[in-house]
């Protein structure tokens, strides 16, 4: 990925716990240790994400949700 090339600080969501595992992996081949439940579909995660990542930075740049 080129942002993480470029020395970006890359977080990871997943939809359910079904698919924690495979985004854990993800993560973790691009150096993160950021991961976050988010279900896009629920406010309350959307908040709380938010909430979670101020945890670990003073803000963000760019998301990408796909």
């Amino acid at each position: 990925m080129v942002a993480r090339a470029e020395g970006a600080q890359l977080a990871f969501t997943y939809q359910s716990e079904k698919l924690k595992s495979r985004v854990d992996e993800a993560a973790n081949e691009f150096g993160s240790n950021i991961v976050l439940p988010l279900d896009v579909a629920d406010d309350a995660q959307i908040a709380q994400v938010f909430t979670d990542l101020g945890q670990h930075w003073d803000g963000f740049d760019i998301l990408v949700h796909s």
